[in-house]
């Protein structure tokens, strides 16, 4: 663990009997090294305690399982059993909320994640209601915050990362995430090789 790895961080979720799972990438931008432990703690409760506001509560978020790219070793994966929030029926399990991670170079394609466990309340025929996006809106700004902790000695700051076409991660290209932004109920659909 140095200044300036880059970490995948995996946000492992059960919801209506599905597997879940939303991948982060931050750098390490901060005075001090941060440890596996030290990013999933400060993910957890700027990311996860966020999202859970606009997630049902049969959604759970089970484990945090963090990675370094830059120095590959074993992975860490910590148990959390966050839960959703929202009481209210959920939508179908493969409707999401969709965010768009923007790039500040050309080096990688925009990022995408799609949040499982949308609920009734919190749309209208498929549109998110005024007091969804007033949470969303949070939400986007929980994925865009430096993961701070120890003072601001510890930091690290969200990114996109290349991929090859054999689906390795290509660290020569990594770009910084310059805004957030909530764009529509949508499906989760992962990428197919």
């Amino acid at each position: 663990m140095a200044v300036l790895d880059i970490y995948s961080i995996e946000d492992r979720q059960t919801f209506l009997g599905q597997s879940v799972v939303n991948v982060y990438y931050y750098q390490d931008v901060g005075v001090n090294a941060i440890t596996e432990a030290q990013l999933a703690d400060i993910f957890e409760v700027t990311v996860i305690d966020e999202l859970v506001s606009v997630q049902a509560t049969n959604l759970v978020h089970d484990t945090i399982r963090v990675t370094n790219l830059t120095n590959p070793g074993p992975y860490s994966e910590y148990t959390i059993g966050t839960q959703g929030e929202k009481s209210s029926e959920p939508l179908p399990r493969f409707n999401a909320w969709g965010f768009r991670f923007v790039r500040d170079s050309l080096a990688t394609r925009n990022g995408y994640k799609r949040i499982a466990g949308v609920t009734e309340d919190l749309q209208s025929s498929g549109v998110a209601t005024s007091a969804a996006l007033t949470l969303l809106n949070t939400v986007t700004g929980a994925f865009l915050a430096t993961l701070s902790g120890d003072s601001g000695n510890l930091l690290a700051k969200p990114v996109i990362v290349g991929r090859n076409s054999n689906g390795t991660y290509d660290l020569s290209r990594v770009s910084n995430v310059v805004s957030v932004v909530y764009y529509a109920i949508t499906t989760q659909n992962s990428r197919k090789r």
